[in-house]
């Protein structure tokens, strides 16, 4: 604690009171929940703390504030399901959890500082990856939503592939209320980015599509070849949002 007073503390001192050194003293006292409360791992938490960091001084505007809004939406559905089910698995998270979760938006948040310090390229690409990290992003809390929801209230699951009932939470699972909740926060979040992306309508309406379809790919590649063991659930999750930045990129 005293030392992260010392470093908001430099913080102020060197820029000011802004709504950046704000969000970065909030994530870090969560990060401080998250090791006592939820007893998250020390090096995952120190992980988090340096991503935070990293965040602050290189992401864009598009990078920083989607990639907090959506640890902030996640971490509460994270502590709904801690007081409503007695337990959390956020203990058991790793490194690794963070990096295939939020491995695509970090990346194109950093290429972004690279194009636009080093490359000085801005006006042709700025808006292009702003539209990609939005788009990962958007996904990830699509994803997570439907899981969690769907499985702090036990909804009816059936199975993307056979349609037959299937417990919730099931690799290839998906269910009514977890879909309805998945797009209502993703579409939250793509109105909370407008306040620091110029979106045109088409522009809006693509990344919003893609990132609920995004979903949907988890599924299947969670029914299919994660059922059979070939990749892990965070590997899922990690090629559903591949394919739809892919995608995005392309079109």
């Amino acid at each position: 604690s005293w030392l992260a007073i010392g470093l908001y503390f430099i913080l102020y001192l060197r820029r000011g009171w802004n709504m950046r050194t704000f969000i970065l003293m909030f994530a870090v006292f969560m990060d401080l929940i998250l090791l006592t409360r939820f007893k998250m791992h020390i090096k995952t938490v120190l992980f988090c703390a340096g991503l935070e960091l990293m965040a602050f001084f290189c992401f864009s505007e598009a990078g920083f504030y989607s990639l907090f809004f959506c640890f902030f939406i996640i971490g509460i559905l994270k502590w709904i399901r801690k007081i409503l089910k007695k337990r959390s698995d956020v203990s058991s998270y790793k490194i690794s959890n963070f990096l295939y979760s939020a491995g695509i938006p970090i990346v194109l948040c950093l290429w972004e500082f690279v194009d636009c310090y080093f490359v000085n390229d801005v006006e042709q690409y700025q808006h292009k990856i702003d539209l990609l990290i939005v788009c990962s992003i958007a996904a990830i809390i699509s994803d997570t939503a439907a899981s969690e929801i769907g499985q702090l209230f036990k909804v009816k699951t059936y199975s993307i592939i056979k349609f037959c009932p299937v417990e919730p939470g099931e690799d290839g699972g998906v269910s009514f209320i977890g879909t309805i909740s998945s797009m209502m926060l993703t579409l939250i979040f793509m109105i909370f980015t407008q306040s620091y992306i110029s979106y045109h309508v088409k522009e809006f309406v693509i990344v919003y599509l893609f990132s609920i379809v995004s979903c949907f790919i988890d599924s299947i590649l969670g029914a299919t070849i994660q059922k059979k063991g070939v990749i892990s659930n965070e590997q899922t999750n990690f090629f559903s949002v591949l394919f739809t930045v892919m995608l995005i990129f392309f079109i």
